[in-house]
């Protein structure tokens, strides 16, 4: 059994407006980042969402960034155009289905510095992204055992278990497939 979501590029403009603002904590909890230096960037209302086929959807809009080192305050760099890619991936993790998403910097315009500085300052914010995937666990959400009642002897239960994903992604949308394998418990 399948069920297949189709989410238009309207619709995930829509998400957008309301999903940004949005600061993104740019310090690496786990790798020993000092967690009193300030690393983030904050992506501003976006002024263009586009699905890019087999990508995913790029976000345009402007940006700031602030990335402090050795304990040293750094002001608020502005960023007049940044483009970025989500890029929705399905995964199997610890035997799960997980919808991940990826975001990745394609190109930032920051105030007062040439280009070449701009690449290499995208290439940090992308390294620091890396590790930080959005994942909906499909498993955990989906997959479900649901009681039949007394009406029915001796089934007991309808176990529904998530199988495994998929997802297309074109000009216009973007659709995700979920298998499912359903299973009858039966009572003794």
């Amino acid at each position: 059994m399948w069920l297949e979501a189709i989410v238009t590029k309207e619709e995930l403009a829509e998400v957008m407006r309301e999903v940004l603002p949005a600061r993104i904590d740019l310090r690496d909890q786990a790798g020993g980042d000092d967690l009193s230096a300030e690393r983030w960037i904050e992506l501003q209302a976006a002024t263009d969402v586009t699905l890019v086929p087999d990508e995913g959807l790029r976000v345009t809009c402007p940006a700031e960034l602030r990335w402090s080192l050795a304990g040293l305050t750094s002001p608020t760099v502005k960023v007049e155009r940044l483009s970025a890619v989500l890029r929705p991936r399905m995964v199997e993790r610890n035997r799960a289905q997980l919808l991940e998403f990826q975001l990745q910097i394609e190109e930032a315009s920051f105030a007062g510095l040439p280009s070449l500085i701009d690449a290499t300052i995208t290439n940090a914010i992308n390294l620091a992204l890396a590790g930080k995937p959005l994942a909906w666990n499909l498993s955990d959400t989906l997959t479900r055992t649901l009681g039949i009642g007394p009406a029915v002897q001796p089934l007991d239960a309808l176990k529904i278990d998530v199988q495994w994903g998929k997802q297309r992604i074109g000009a216009d949308v973007v659709a995700w497939v979920v298998s499912f394998k359903l299973h009858i418990a039966r009572g003794t």
